[in-house]
């Protein structure tokens, strides 16, 4: 393996990257197999009635599993930074794109944002158990990958002899385990990967 800094040799050499697999194999790239796209997350503080102890509605993660915006959020843990906050992502039907083949993960897209802010009191609680809404922490974005047939990808890659690729991947709309709901797919990847690397 090579590129314009480094080069490296192995046996084996185990490709995990999401959503830059496309850069790094121009075969996969040109089957369109593999599509990447831009997710985008909010940390916003709890509202001051969901807030309040016991805070059981913030003790789990949520995937919504909502075709349209791709929504899901969790809150943090006691114990971590931020503990409480709560993180909202999806969103992805307010651009035009769905954020599918969008790679730059420097830039915001704004009308995500703006729905992201509020999303969690007003589409998933409601005003009446979210209470005020608290402040927005940040907002950031990231790259991720999906298979056009919704499982991984996972197999070995025809441009190096003897290479075992690993890709996460999900249905178009879906992500590859981010939330969760994809980890009883995990031990079959791992397990096929570990009798190719040994």
């Amino acid at each position: 393996m090579a590129n314009g800094r480094w080069r490296q040799s192995a046996a084996r050499v185990v490709l995990a990257t999401n959503g830059y697999t496309n850069a790094l194999l121009p075969a996969l790239t040109a089957t369109g197999f593999l599509v990447p796209a831009r997710n985008q997350v909010a940390a916003v503080r709890p509202g001051s009635l969901i807030a309040r102890p016991p805070r059981p509605l913030l003790r789990r993660s949520l995937s919504l599993r909502d075709r349209p915006t791709d929504d899901y959020l969790h809150a943090r843990a006691r114990g971590l930074r931020g503990a409480g906050d709560v993180l909202h992502g999806g969103g992805k039907n307010l651009s035009a794109t769905g954020e599918r083949g969008t790679t730059d993960d420097s830039v915001v897209h704004p009308a995500i944002a703006a729905y992201l802010h509020h999303a969690a009191a007003r589409a998933v609680f409601g005003p009446e158990r979210w209470g005020v809404e608290g402040a927005v922490v940040m907002d950031w974005t990231g790259v991720v990958a999906y298979t056009k047939d919704g499982l991984p990808l996972v197999g070995e890659v025809e441009e190096g002899e003897g290479a075992v690729g690993l890709e996460g991947g999900g249905r178009e709309g879906e992500g590859g385990g981010r939330t969760g709901y994809k980890y009883g797919r995990e031990i079959f990847r791992q397990n096929y990967l570990q009798d190719g690397i040994y």
